[in-house]
Parts: structure tokens; C-alpha cells; sequence
């Protein structure tokens, strides 16, 4: 529902079709957002380092199985182990037929790029655009990894 354009409507809500958009990061990016605006944010970076002290020793984690991965995968996993798991920090909804009905839930969730974590870790360039549907739009037109702003 979003707020009514007519006039000495603008208490009243309106139902919209819209398309949702999910802002993903990082379980560390949250947890540093949060730090930042006074709150808090659990994640267990505890678990990550003593893996890394269990492979150091030569232990090895059932949970990764090094042989069966490829070098981009174990980057992933790496990445995965330092700053934690993918979670939905906020969704965008955007009615379809009018632009500027856009809302943020929560509303006080952190900020990030649309898409970043499809980025490739090793990409040299990434392409930048206004909003969610150019990202898509640049994405599916050229392959080239792409991001939006909020």
C-alpha cells in the first residue's frame, strides 16, 4: 500500500502491484551498520576463526571438501568464513505503475549496492547505475557484473 496522490487523500492508502527488490549483504556488513547507528547485530565471527586455527593445524573441516572445489569456490567459501553468510537486510517495494511509490522495509534498515553479491570476486570492472531495473536491464544486455544505488 502506498500513500494517495489526490488531493486531501494523503491519509488514505492505495494497493499497488509492485515488484520487490531485496538489498542482500554480508552478516559482517550488517553487524558494522548496526555498530555505526547504536544498535546491534549478532553473527558468529568466533566459528570462522577457529576453523581457520583447525586448518592452520592441518585439521581438516568435513564441511569443505578442498579436493572436490574449484579456486573460485574456495575464494568463496574464504570470503564466506571472514564476513559471514548472504542475509536480506532490507526489501525495497516499487509499484509498477508509478515510480515514485517506493517503500523500504524495515525502514531504518542499513544501506548497500543492489546486486552486490553477484559480483564475481575476481571481476576487474563493474558497471554502476541509478536503479534496480538499469542494473538488470545493463546486466542482462552485456553480462557485464552491475550494481545500483539505493
Amino acid at each position: 500500500n502506498f500513500p494517495s496522490n489526490e488531493p486531501g487523500q494523503h491519509n488514505r492508502y492505495v494497493k499497488a502491484d509492485c515488484v520487490t527488490f531485496p538489498w542482500i549483504m554480508r552478516a559482517s556488513e550488517v553487524h558494522e551498520q548496526e555498530v555505526l547507528r547504536g544498535g546491534s547485530y549478532k553473527w558468529n565471527r568466533e566459528e570462522a576463526k577457529d576453523v581457520e586455527k583447525d586448518e592452520a593445524k592441518g585439521e581438516k573441516d568435513d564441511s569443505v571438501q578442498d579436493v572436490a572445489l574449484d579456486t573460485d569456490a574456495k575464494s568463496r567459501e574464504l570470503i564466506r568464513r571472514e564476513h559471514g553468510p548472504f542475509v536480506t537486510r532490507r526489501l525495497k517495494a516499487r509499484a509498477l505503475d508509478n515510480k515514485s511509490w517506493q517503500r523500504l522495509d524495515p525502514p531504518g534498515g542499513g544501506w548497500g549496492l543492489f546486486g552486490w553479491h553477484t559480483i564475481p570476486s575476481d571481476a576487474k570492472e563493474v558497471v554502476l547505475t541509478e536503479g534496480e531495473y538499469d542494473a538488470m536491464a545493463v546486466y542482462q544486455a552485456t553480462g557485464r557484473p552491475t550494481v545500483s544505488l539505493p
